[in-house]
Formats: C-alpha cells, sequence, structure tokens
C-alpha cells in the first residue's frame, strides 16, 4: 500500500470512529446528507439524494459543542478551569483556542473522535510561508497578514510564558507550542458558529460543510426542549449538489478577509472593492 492509500484508509476509520462517537452521543445526520471529496473544495458535504426544504439535515446535542462555557472541563480538569476563570481570563476566542488544545492533548477527551477529523493546517495567510507572503507585496492584505503573524506571536509570549512557569504540571511548551497557538486559533476562527446568545463554539459535523456567502440552503434553530441544535433545507436541494451555508460575518467579507480568515478566496466576490 503507499502513502497516499495509507493515508485514505487513516482519514476512513477516523471518520467511521467520529461517526460512530457522534451517535452514540445523541447526534443524527439525514440520510442522504454525505461527506465526500471534491476537486478544488476538498472535504465537501454533498446530497446523495434529492432533499425537500424542511426536512432536517443534521441534529447536534449541546452537549456535544465545544466552547467556553465547557461545563464538562469544570469536572475533568476542574484546576485548569479555576485558573482560566480566576488568574488569566481571556477572550472568547482566546479560551476556545486554549480549551481546544486542552482537548487535544488529553487521549481521554470527550472530543478526541471530533478532534481526529478536524485539518491539520490551514491554507490561511497565517500559515504561508514568507516566500508565499512575498506574493502579496504592496497590498493591503500583506500588511495585515503581516500584523496578524506578529500580534498573534506577541499574544503567545503574554498568554503562555506565565503558564509554562507557574503551571508546568497542566502547560507543556511542547503541547502548547506557537504552532500549536496557531492550529487552534485558525480552527475557531474558520469553523465556529453562533450557537447561543451571540457565543459561539465549535459544531461537531456542522462544520463541515463548506461557506458560501450568497447561499442560503441550510436553516439553523435551537430546539430548547431537547437541547439540539437543528440544521435543516431551507429550500430543496437536488442530488449530487453540495450543501453550503454562510457563515456569519463571512456574508460581507471581501477576498482578503475570507483568505485571513477561512484560507479561500471567492470568483467575482461581491464584497471585494
Amino acid at each position: 500500500m503507499d502513502l497516499r492509500s495509507c493515508c485514505a484508509v487513516i482519514v476512513g476509520l477516523r471518520w467511521a470512529a467520529f461517526e460512530a462517537w457522534f451517535a452514540e452521543q445523541g447526534g443524527s445526520r439525514h440520510a442522504g446528507v454525505q461527506l465526500r471529496t471534491l476537486p478544488t473544495f476538498g472535504r465537501s458535504v454533498v446530497a446523495a439524494h434529492d432533499i425537500a426544504a424542511g426536512e432536517t439535515l443534521l441534529s447536534v446535542p449541546f452537549s456535544l459543542v465545544v466552547d467556553s462555557a465547557d461545563a464538562l472541563l469544570a469536572t475533568s480538569a476542574p484546576e485548569i478551569r479555576r485558573i482560566l476563570d480566576e488568574e488569566f481570563p481571556l477572550s472568547p476566542t482566546n479560551e476556545n483556542a486554549l480549551l481546544l488544545l486542552v482537548h487535544k492533548n488529553d487521549p481521554n477527551s470527550p472530543w478526541q473522535r471530533y478532534i481526529d477529523v478536524l485539518p491539520s493546517t490551514f491554507s490561511t495567510t497565517l500559515f504561508f510561508s514568507d516566500d508565499e507572503l512575498s506574493y502579496l507585496e504592496g497590498s493591503s492584505l500583506h500588511y495585515f497578514a503581516r500584523q496578524r503573524r506578529r500580534a498573534i506571536e506577541s499574544q503567545y509570549d503574554t498568554i503562555f510564558t506565565p503558564l509554562f512557569v507557574d503551571y508546568p504540571e497542566h502547560f507543556a511548551p511542547e503541547q502548547f507550542s506557537l504552532d500549536a497557538w496557531k492550529w487552534a486559533l485558525s480552527v475557531i476562527w474558520s469553523r465556529s458558529f453562533v450557537v447561543d446568545e451571540g457565543k459561539s463554539g465549535l459544531v461537531p459535523w456542522a462544520d463541515m460543510f463548506n461557506m458560501a456567502p450568497e447561499t442560503e440552503q441550510v436553516k439553523v434553530a435551537v430546539d430548547a426542549v431537547d437541547h439540539h441544535l437543528i440544521y435543516s433545507a431551507r429550500s430543496p436541494i437536488k442530488k449530487g449538489e453540495q450543501i453550503f451555508v454562510a457563515y456569519g460575518q463571512s456574508r460581507q467579507m471581501s477576498n482578503a478577509q475570507l483568505l485571513m480568515d477561512y484560507g479561500f478566496v471567492l470568483e467575482n466576490n461581491p464584497h471585494d472593492a
């Protein structure tokens, strides 16, 4: 078996384990909603058969959402929860990113099957090499991409240097490296949804949908009785169509902003100046 085939097998096994975990935890997926690899888009959600307007595509329990209100962390790692609450208060985005790394480094994390299927790297400008960034010279994107890189490096030092010194038993430099921090922030920026009262978090399975700013194929509702997020078809979806969602503010983003936060650009983006 060559390397590519071996990697495909590993990805397939991880996805099967994730799907089993998702169902065990109370999540459900429409039989016509499938994950496929498409040219240009890569991993994509596609309709395996016609889906009628109003049909439920996904149902995700609140308990699976990874956010800074992570109640389970209070019981599984109460000292880390106390440190963040009392000594190192962070912005919601930074706290979500840090908690994601806590779970990533814990083989017994209840979200490990989900973390296993997250991208290992991103095509955002944060991951560009200096040579790749040089192609953007003269543009505002080049300036802002470098500014963001410097800001994140400074932020990393501010957050983690005292944690490494004061709490080495919880925060090891090799597990909370700068590269790991960039990865965690990129996951939060590119895959979070608003889930409740303006709060955002990672929603397993729902974050597999690709984004199209002008597309309204999916409607999200909160089932307050059963405590689920319900993703349903806003309009009929034909067999073979990719199912898109609009990621909140991304509806008004220029290609420069999309490349910085999501790692792609749109042809004929109406929000480009």
